[in-house]
């Protein structure tokens, strides 16, 4: 198996909106359910528009960035859309 990378567009729901002062606690919990997977958050980033956030995070398997997909949904802060990522030279050889 190979690394895999997940880009997460992350819209926060009521609940999380209400906990949105307590930011920085929310995304140091989240950060520790990642890294309980071997996950490595290679960026996050706020943003506006339709999503509140956009992280893209690395996991050993993708059964590893299932389980921790399906722990931060637990939390009811979050509504998640993600996706697999592939390097352009993946992308090429598989065409």
């Amino acid at each position: 198996m190979f690394p895999v990378k997940h880009v997460t567009l992350i819209k926060l729901t009521d609940e999380g909106r209400k906990h949105l002062p307590e930011a920085k606690d929310v995304f140091v919990k989240a950060t520790e359910v990642v890294d309980s997977f071997d996950g490595k958050i290679l960026g996050i980033w706020a943003t506006t528009g339709r999503y509140d956030f956009v992280t893209v995070v690395e996991y050993p398997t993708a059964e590893a960035g299932l389980k921790a997909y399906t722990t931060l949904l637990e939390t009811g802060f979050y509504l998640l859309e993600s996706s697999d990522a592939f390097d352009m030279d993946t992308f090429l050889a598989a065409v």
